[in-house]
Order: structure tokens, then C-alpha cells, then sequence
């Protein structure tokens, strides 16, 4: 007979058969965890493991009580936050001037489990004082996972004198010979262009990957991208494809070498997902943004790399049990493992509105329930010319809710520095799924998340006690109350509940 428990080291599940150890009566069993390599023997889970969860019993047996009273930090333990980081070509907002970074910056984003940088500055190798955001970070925060992006974003210029840098090479494959697109207006201006800028655009354009070659500018990005855990695979401006057919100035696409704008979009659409295809050969990609693009191959069947879905949910309420079907699509195939779906919410509303308090518990819950990481973002602040960047990310970066992070005692500590309230939720022990009552549910070895996309208020059933959280921020909805038989979940919002 075979069980699952879990390692009191890593919180791994362990899967181990009987093995005779001693004289007792019965035996002991021996475990090994395959994650972290952590040996002993079976009352090391059932036991000690135990005494560190709330007392009361698991209401469906999953877990044994065994006294105690508080939580402990369960690493990699839910739930996962991950949060965008947006940096330019010069490293600005992290880097406020040079080789000086934001320390209050980097601290403020060391809180998250995951985070992106863009891949230039960070990974230039004739920049290496850039290079230590990666080892600031993991100081503050060694299980950060720290993802390069902009993948395919516009090309931005790089005269510098040797090819040490992803947007030196990047650009020089992209300008020898030249494979740059340009507007209709000037066969002098870049494509994509607003008319406001005089002369000639060479900052920001668009290039024909087809032309470059998708294959080769794939390899440049596994060169420079080593840095980091791995590629944040964003594609979402394509670099043209069906951007052209939008654009305020239009593409020259005869320019190019085309016979029309869709025979541009083809190629580029061939092309990237080409590129999608290279760069998913390397195991160091880690999420895929469909970014518009589902129509790709990469995108067509879940792969374990992820997938990044924007602007959650995406459409209607009535739209969200297909919004969790994709994203539970992966959560792969342990049910107390770990999905690769990135949840991210964005909305014109500010810390300390219930509002925000709303949207992310909703977002952080769907992303429990999946198993993957959520993220809540781009609040109040609107991105232009007289807000800033460093505006914009430190805004970001600063905001917190209280299901973040929750202290021993079931309390919210409000601000996500403490490394110990990270994980507070513990493992799942079950595939997230959707009850018959609407909501969509999972369970944790600390307590439960239940998530209501439906479009109207749904009253829960619960087996068993529970209690809310002790809140610093929602205290109206954490407060803190023991809660049993059901329990009231709006719409576009959901509960984080202890195990009472």
C-alpha cells in the first residue's frame, strides 16, 4: 500500500512503500524526498509535521490534528504571488542613475515569488555592475524566481562598441543587412510611429523576424538570458504581425519585400511561432504569453512552460468557468503539485479601495486554485510622459492585500517582508475543482480558498469550522470570525479561510 504524506523539509509530496525499520509493532516506514533529499522515517510526517497546523482535524480526513494551534511557513508553500517589474533598456526604474540602483525598489520587490526584469540592462555582460539585481534579490529573497522578458518587444537601438549585450546583438542582426519595417510617411521613419517625433525613429521599431530569422534570434536570447530562472515569453506585440493592421502610420510593407499587409501578417505569424517553438526547446522558458496570438501552435494545447492570462478574466462574468478551465489546464497532473498559469488582473482602482480588496483576493484566489501565481497591478497609475516609470513601478511594487502574507497566529502582517508568513496556506491537498454550489474550490493543508466568478453572490457550503483571516487592510471581510455551514461569497471576489 502506497501513501502520500508530505516532507516536513520542502513540503513536497512523499510517496514511499513500507520498509521494516525497527522491532515495533507496527513497523515504521522509511521515507526520501525526491525534491530536497531530506531522509527519515514516517512519524517525522504524521507527527512533528503536524503539531505545527491548527488543532482541529481535517473536516475530510486529509489531515490528522494534532494540538498546536498556529501555522508554520510552509515552503513553496501557497499562495504564489508573481508581479511584472517595468524596467527599460537603461534599467530605469530599478536603476535611478548609473550603476546606482533603488534599494527601497529591489527590497520592494524581493517580496514576491516571482518577478520579471527586462532582459537589458540586467543581463548585459559589459554592464556587470546591472548584473547584481539578480543577487540583491536573492539575498532578500532566496526562492525568488527572477524571469527575463520582453522577448519581442520593439528593437531598441545599442551603437555601443562590442557585441556584449542582448540589444547590441539583437540589433545588429536585426540592421546587417537592414530588416527593419518603416511607415508609409517616410521611408526615413520606423515602424511603428505616432507622427509626433521628428526625423528619423531608429529607437523602438519593429523588425521582420522572418527575415532576421527566428531561430537566431532565439539562440541570442538563451545566450543573454542565463542570468535569470528563466524567459519571460512575451510575444505580445508579435514584434508586428497583426499589430500592422492598426497602426496609426502604416507599414510600408513594399518596402519590406511584400506584396500586402497580410502577407506581412503570415509571415510573421510563421515566423514567431517558429521562435515560440525554439525557445520552447530550452527548459529555462518558463510561461507563454498568448498576448492575442491563442491561434499559435504553442498555444493550442497547455504545455508545461505556462501561459500568462491577461486582464483577468478575460470577457464577461459568465466567461469565467472557461477563463478556469484553461487555467486548470495547468496545474499539471499531481494534485498537490504546483500549476504553471500566470494570473494577472489590471484596473483603474487604488490600494485602499474595497474595490482593490476585491479584485485581489479574486485573482490571487483563481491563481490558488489553479495552482499557479497571481498578480494585481497597474492600479490609478496611468503610464505616460508626466507620471514616470519609476512612478508607476514603485506604485506597483508597494502594494499589498492581507491573503499576501499571514503571520502564525492567523494575521495578516500587511507588508509581505517577513520571509516566515510567505506560504501561509501550506500545500494543496487536492486538484482545485468547481463545487456544485458555483464556486470554484481547493483545499490546503492550512486552510481553503473559494473562488465566485458567477456573476452573482453564492452562499458556500462548508463542512466543518473554519476561521477568517485577521486582516490589517479588509478587516471588514477579514475579521477574523470563526465561520461554519456556508459561507457568503460576492461575485468577482473571493475567501481565504483557516482551518478553525
Amino acid at each position: 500500500m502506497r501513501k502520500t504524506l508530505v516532507c516536513p523539509e520542502c513540503g513536497s509530496a512523499i510517496n514511499h512503500g513500507v520498509q521494516i525499520v525497527s522491532n515495533d509493532n507496527p513497523p515504521f516506514e522509511r521515507f526520501k524526498c525526491d525534491a530536497c533529499g531530506r531522509e527519515g522515517i514516517t512519524e517525522d510526517l504524521v507527527l512533528k509535521r503536524d503539531f505545527a497546523k491548527f488543532s482541529a482535524a481535517h473536516p475530510h480526513g486529509h489531515i490528522r490534528g494534532a494540538g498546536g494551534g498556529s501555522l508554520t511557513s510552509v515552503p513553496n508553500g501557497f499562495p504564489h504571488m508573481w508581479r511584472y517589474t517595468y524596467t527599460r533598456g537603461s534599467g530605469d526604474a530599478i536603476i535611478t542613475s548609473p550603476n546606482v540602483f533603488d534599494t527601497t525598489l529591489v527590497a520592494g520587490i524581493s517580496r514576491w515569488h516571482a518577478t520579471t526584469i527586462n532582459i537589458s540592462p540586467f543581463s548585459d555582460s559589459d554592464l556587470p555592475v546591472y548584473n547584481t539585481v539578480y543577487s540583491q534579490l536573492r539575498t532578500l529573497n532566496p526562492s525568488i524566481k527572477i524571469y527575463s522578458y520582453n522577448t519581442c518587444s520593439f528593437l531598441t537601438q545599442n551603437l555601443g562598441p562590442n557585441p556584449t549585450s542582448f540589444v547590441r546583438e539583437a540589433w545588429l542582426l536585426a540592421t546587417v543587412p537592414n530588416r527593419r519595417f518603416y511607415c508609409v510617411l517616410d521611408a526615413g521613419v520606423g515602424f511603428p510611429h505616432d507622427g509626433t517625433l521628428p526625423g528619423s525613429d531608429l529607437v523602438g521599431v519593429a523588425f521582420d523576424l522572418s527575415a532576421v530569422g527566428p531561430t537566431a534570434y532565439a539562440n541570442i536570447w538563451k545566450k543573454y538570458g542565463g542570468f535569470g530562472d528563466g524567459y519571460w515569453f512575451d510575444y505580445f506585440i508579435a514584434p508586428v504581425a497583426d499589430y500592422i493592421l492598426n497602426a496609426g502610420h502604416d507599414l510600408d510593407y513594399a518596402l519590406a519585400g511584400y506584396g500586402s499587409k497580410s502577407a506581412v501578417n503570415t509571415a510573421e505569424t510563421t515566423a514567431l511561432t517558429s521562435f515560440a517553438t525554439a525557445m520552447q526547446s530550452d527548459p529555462k522558458l518558463k510561461v507563454g504569453n498568448s498576448g492575442g496570438y491563442t491561434s499559435l501552435a504553442i498555444h493550442q494545447t497547455p504545455t508545461p512552460a505556462g501561459e500568462l492570462l491577461e486582464n483577468w478574466p478575460t470577457g464577461v462574468p459568465g466567461n469565467f468557468d472557461t477563463n478556469m478551465t484553461r487555467a486548470l489546464a495547468y496545474q499539471g497532473t499531481d494534485p498537490t503539485g504546483d500549476g504553471t498559469a500566470f494570473l494577472a488582473k489590471y484596473d483603474s482602482v487604488t490600494q485602499g479601495q474595497p474595490t482593490f480588496w476585491s479584485q485581489a483576493r479574486f485573482t490571487l484566489g483563481s491563481a490558488c486554485v489553479a495552482g499557479g501565481m497571481g498578480y494585481v497591478g497597474n492600479l490609478g497609475i496611468t503610464y505616460g510622459a508626466s507620471t514616470g516609470l519609476g512612478t508607476l513601478v514603485n506604485h506597483d511594487m508597494n502594494i499589498w492585500a492581507d491573503e499576501y502574507t499571514v503571520d502564525s497566529t492567523g494575521t495578516s502582517d500587511g507588508t509581505g517582508t517577513v520571509a516566515a508568513n510567505r506560504g501561509w496556506l501550506g500545500r494543496p491537498t487536492a486538484f482545485g475543482f468547481k463545487h456544485a454550489s458555483g464556486c470554484w474550490v481547493r483545499e490546503f493543508t492550512n486552510g481553503i480558498v473559494i473562488v465566485n466568478g458567477s456573476g452573482s453572490t453564492i452562499n458556500h457550503p462548508l463542512t466543518g469550522t473554519w476561521r477568517r483571516l485577521r486582516g490589517v487592510f479588509d478587516t471588514t471581510v477579514n475579521n477574523g470570525a470563526t465561520v461554519s455551514g456556508t459561507v457568503s461569497v460576492p461575485t468577482s471576489d473571493a475567501r481565504f479561510l483557516l482551518r478553525a
